[in-house]
């Protein structure tokens, strides 16, 4: 059965460097965030790499109860000058950037080094290659570090950037040329056993398509999802809550004495759906249960990306 921990909700990326990253790290500028992303590769400008360092030394390490942090290094150089560094192994584990099959190998060497636990982002050619995806998939899953594994992103922004796109407004990844292949590469991971979290919607201040795409993404099992604003997080978070109806369908699943059932209108089968009753008890005990279908967008926090 899926664990409450693997559960992850929102992820928010911030700058290592950015003026709030201590109130969120201490839980203290966006509640109820599970996860939190200190990015030192795209959020930085090269020449500000050394002074995010520096940041990364300072920053107030992380409060039990409050948000599991990670941080995104840079390249596989950038571990290795850290990985006896206190200012790494105080954090909850490491995220691994445009991992593919050129570079995995390293990244998995120095990972087993530092025995951290680790979340790759996968948003390289191999997405768009069945067969390269499997080979980078057997990778990531088998040998000492596979055990540390806690999940695989995907980077939609660097694969529409593959093919010299951008996600047009008023539209999911799901509609856009990369979604077939995000979809396809999601769903072979998650075969595979591997939890996956979808990407980053790129817009700053949620509206409809941003509810409608992270409906999209719980729907197709994603575990969590990036955000790129911290008025993202709770509209995220509450499309993880389930409903009452669901609710009692995955515990008919798990527990009930029946192969086959009708749930008001819907049929349920205990072999085929017991992987998401697991996932919809685990999201009740992390997320809750919500009344009725009222839209994420409710109570939107709108502003700025500061």
């Amino acid at each position: 059965m899926i664990t409450v921990a693997a559960l992850q909700g929102a992820c928010l990326y911030l700058p290592v460097t950015h003026r709030r990253a201590a109130e969120v790290i201490r839980d203290a500028y966006v509640p109820g965030l599970g996860v939190l992303v200190l990015c030192l590769e795209d959020a930085l400008r090269d020449a500000d790499v050394t002074d995010g360092i520096a940041r990364l030394e300072q920053l107030p390490s992380p409060r039990p109860g409050g948000p599991k942090v990670y941080v995104r290094v840079r390249s596989p150089e950038m571990l290795e000058t850290l990985a006896d560094s206190d200012a790494l192994h105080r954090w909850s584990g490491i995220v691994v950037p445009k991992c593919g099959l050129r570079s995995v190998e390293r990244w998995m060497s120095l990972l087993n080094a530092i025995h951290m636990p680790f979340m790759p982002i996968i948003e390289t050619m191999e997405v768009f290659d069945p067969v390269a995806l499997r080979d980078l998939v057997d990778v990531l899953t088998s040998g000492a570090g596979a055990n540390r594994l806690e999940c695989i992103r995907f980077g939609a922004t660097d694969l529409a950037g593959l093919i010299g796109a951008r996600k047009p407004g008023g539209c999911t990844w799901y509609e856009t040329l990369i979604g077939p292949s995000l979809s396809m590469a999601a769903a072979y991971v998650m075969a595979r056993g591997t939890r996956v979290s979808a990407p980053v919607s790129e817009t700053l201040v949620p509206d409809m398509t941003f509810v409608r795409e992270v409906d999209l993404d719980v729907a197709n099992g994603f575990i969590g999802k990036s955000a790129a604003h911290p008025s993202q997080v709770a509209i995220i978070n509450r499309a993880y809550a389930v409903s009452a109806e669901d609710l009692d369908a995955a515990q008919r699943i798990l527990y009930g004495n029946c192969a086959v059932f009708a749930a008001g209108t819907t049929m349920c089968e205990q072999r085929p759906h017991r992987a998401w009753a697991d996932r919809v008890v685990a999201r009740a005990e992390r997320f809750g249960v919500r009344e009725g279908l009222a839209s994420r967008i409710d109570g939107l926090i709108v502003g700025s990306a500061d």
